[in-house]
């Protein structure tokens, strides 16, 4: 198994990787140019994706993020403090994240708004299990806040 901190990202001319733990470097393919440079304050966790020129990617571990940047230039278009993003879900044109609080959070992907927030009341999103979106619901499993080991499949309709 290859950690995402260790792997070497490639989204047209353009390649990401971690120049060290908390250094995101992309280059040009065609150059092999340094084109711009991220510091970040946590390990590279989620696996980076690009769509329409965005980049997306979380950390995770001493409070991770989760993060919308310009493939192009680098620019930080968003910055969610999320307490750690393991994976990146997809649902209705909606990033799907649990946050630090354990409720389950939509995203706008253009900006990082939050379009819709899903509180489980007692229990929290779990991330370690996976996130299933189908048509209008996400599915995924969720733990009691008092009894992580208490363990509970959930379905909330967006």
């Amino acid at each position: 198994m290859e950690f995402p901190n260790r792997k070497t990202y490639y989204f047209g001319d353009y390649v990401l990787r971690m120049a060290s733990d908390f250094k995101l470097e992309c280059r040009s393919a065609s150059t092999n140019d340094v084109l711009w440079v991220m510091r970040l304050t946590a390990y590279l966790y989620a696996e980076p994706e690009v769509r329409n020129g965005i980049l997306y990617f979380g950390t995770a571990g001493k409070g991770g993020h989760f993060y919308g940047v310009s493939l192009v230039d680098g620019r930080v278009i968003f910055d969610c403090n999320t307490g750690g993003t393991v994976k990146i879900v997809w649902g209705n044109d909606h990033v799907v994240i649990p946050d630090r609080k354990g409720d389950l959070v939509l995203l706008n992907p253009s900006d990082g708004v939050e379009s819709r927030r899903f509180r489980f009341d007692k229990m929290a999103a779990s991330t370690s299990f996976p996130f299933l979106v189908r048509d209008n619901n996400i599915y995924t499993v969720a733990h009691e806040k008092k009894e992580p080991f208490a363990l509970h499949a959930v379905c909330v309709e967006t």
